[in-house]
């Protein structure tokens, strides 16, 4: 599950407690700590050069799949893989959104409340502009510099755009709620 903005999670590692409904899950609670959106930061932030003459680097998500990863392989959870699902809300809706769209190979479903497919274009419907909050990560829209990926960091998350170039990408199921 991907927390909110400013959001966190503060759970013991294990608990024998079990879920609510004593289902035999294993639930994993990562923290964005720097809100990068589930994504991550300009590999220049904190350094005398401008952010622009870096790239945008998916830090937050690379530890996203080494999360995964991890606990595929702990043969002591013995996960079945075509049971996995993302949930998220607000910022962790964008990310469920991002993440579970761009690796949906992993993911039976994904589930996302309140997530945002298009930074640059957010608020331009009369909701909030979240491009401000972003920026010092990732630049402004202008700028929109390129990811480690290649695309810039704002082309990047067009994911209406993404989705509809990637005919061929094995997607998840996808519940969406805003």
């Amino acid at each position: 599950q991907l927390h909110a903005y400013t959001g966190t999670y503060r759970l013991a590692a294990y608990s024998s407690a079990g879920t609510d409904y004593d289902w035999p899950v294993i639930q994993v609670f990562p923290d964005d700590r720097s809100n990068t959106w589930w994504y991550g930061f300009g590999n220049l932030l904190g350094h005398e050069a401008p952010l622009r003459d870096g790239q945008i680097v998916n830090y937050t998500e690379q530890r996203l799949e080494q999360i995964i990863a991890w606990v595929l392989a702990n043969p002591a959870f013995d996960v079945d893989s075509n049971r996995i699902y993302l949930f998220g809300g607000s910022m962790g809706g964008s990310g469920t959104l991002d993440f579970g769209l761009r690796h949906g190979g992993i993911f039976a479903a994904v589930y996302a409340e309140s997530g945002m497919t298009d930074f640059a274009s957010s608020g331009d419907a009369g909701g909030a502009d979240w491009v401000p909050d972003v920026a010092w990560r990732w630049g402004t829209v202008e700028e929109n510099i390129a990811t480690n990926h290649g695309p810039g960091i704002y082309d990047w998350y067009d994911l209406q755009t993404w989705v509809a170039a990637h005919p061929e990408a094995e997607l998840p199921f996808l519940a969406d709620h805003h």
